[in-house]
């Protein structure tokens, strides 16, 4: 569409991390923002200015390091470099590297490596148990698509936005982000705002998200699942 920019970046991974940094939230089993008292685990994030990354430490109550990582971007959250998973006992549970696709490795309890894959997706995933969201972090074998490819999608989102006209002449531009959840059968649920521009910019690009067809759906283990997404959409003048 004519003066519309949409700058386009799919993020199949994203963690409940927060914006702020040099700081520490109390997060419960679900890992979700808490109070100290009935918190599980808790995360410091902090801002490396010579690498320029976020560094995040996630730990279990008792002060014992259950993960660390860093990132490129919180908003979008963009992973870098290689994040480590720990088991209470401080043994290594699982380890990705970003060196290649993705290359995930996992140890038991008793330290002996079970699993090392290389060049699969990882993806956050949600399965709903009477009602409540359950969110799993999970190698896949193929990421949900769009219906011919990332160039299909452009071609429909270039079609079918509209730059909203008292948006246009106040000059408000900006990356909205949507998220949404490409369910078992490819098709779009749960959209929301996962980072707002302008209301009328925002609700232009959640109603281009809402009117996508089905998409091919994310697989794991040989099985359809639930997969988060988030799509960037920009709108320049």
């Amino acid at each position: 569409m004519k003066n519309i920019g949409i700058s386009l970046t799919l993020f199949f991974l994203s963690f409940n991390i927060q914006a702020q940094t040099n700081d520490t939230i109390w997060l419960d089993k679900k890992w979700k923002e808490s109070i100290r008292d009935s918190a599980n685990y808790y995360r410091i994030t902090k801002f490396d200015s010579l690498s320029e990354r976020f560094i995040v430490k996630d730990y279990y109550k008792n002060g014992d390091l259950q993960m660390h990582g860093s990132y490129i971007s919180l908003s979008p959250k963009v992973m870098d470099g290689t994040f480590t998973w720990y088991y209470p006992d401080k043994k290594i549970k699982h380890r990705y590297v970003e060196d290649k696709l993705f290359r995930i490795i996992e140890w038991n309890s008793k330290g002996e490596v079970i699993r090392d894959e290389e060049n699969k997706t990882m993806v956050k995933t949600v399965e709903y148990v009477d009602g409540e969201p359950i969110y799993e972090i999970k190698l896949i074998e193929s990421a949900p698509e769009f219906p011919g490819g990332y160039e299909e999608l452009v071609k429909f989102l270039s079609k079918n936005l509209i730059y909203p006209e008292k948006s246009r002449k106040k000059g408000i531009q900006g990356q909205v982000i949507i998220k949404f959840v490409v369910d078992k059968n490819g098709e779009i649920i749960n959209e929301s705002i996962f980072k707002s521009v302008d209301q009328l910019l925002d609700n232009e690009a959640l109603r281009v998200v809402k009117k996508m067809p089905k998409w091919k759906p994310g697989i794991q283990d040989g099985k359809h699942v639930n997969v988060w997404c988030q799509l960037p959409i920009k709108f320049t003048l």
